[in-house]
Parts: C-alpha cells; sequence; structure tokens
C-alpha cells in the first residue's frame, strides 16, 4: 500500500496493482506537506500547511490523534532510531545581525 499527500487537502491510499486509489481522506483545512508510515504499518502520520499533525489508524481508517503545538505548517517528518518518537523540522529564517556600519 502507498499514501500520497495533495495539494487538495486529502491522503490518499493506493494500490500499486490497481487504477485508481483506494480511498481519500480529507482531514487537513490546507495542502498536506508530509506522510509518515508506522514501522508495523498500520497507522500513517500526516503533516499539512494548516500546521497540524494527524495520526490515523488504517485498519479504521479512523483519525486517533491531532497535534496543534506547530506554529507554522509542517514541512517533513522523520523517525528516531527508536521508532517511538516523531519530529517535525520547520524551517525559519533567522535574522542576521549586521555589522556596525556607521564611524564613531
Amino acid at each position: 500500500m502507498l499514501a500520497s499527500g495533495s495539494k487538495d487537502n486529502s491522503i490518499k491510499l493506493w494500490d500499486p496493482r490497481q487504477p485508481r486509489e483506494i480511498t481519500a481522506l480529507y482531514p487537513h483545512k490546507n495542502t498536506v506537506t508530509a506522510l509518515r508510515w508506522h514501522p508495523a504499518g498500520h497507522h500513517v502520520l500526516s503533516g499539512s500547511r494548516d500546521n497540524l499533525l494527524k495520526l490515523f489508524d488504517l485498519r479504521t481508517m479512523r483519525e486517533q490523534a491531532t497535534f496543534k503545538h506547530h506554529k507554522r505548517e509542517v514541512p517533513a517528518l522523520t523517525r528516531t532510531r527508536t521508532r517511538t518518537l516523531t519530529l517535525t523540522l520547520t524551517l525559519t529564517p533567522t535574522p542576521t545581525p549586521r555589522p556596525n556600519s556607521g564611524t564613531t
């Protein structure tokens, strides 16, 4: 099974042997930017430009949790070596201090 996220706010599940998606979920209010499978294959975590992370149980096709702690979009998801913690990364430009160009 494959999963894809899209600009239409959907998460689609695919069987590569079939010409169309198996199902589509519309849990987000903006573009789905990141997806990550749980190693056991029963859960998928999604991130979006709506600043939310959502966890789905694919056996029941139900949302298990919503995480609302991001202040900006969720551009990427990754897993630690222990496979128990998911980390997200948001790139925010840090202002570069300007050297004092005036003379005293």
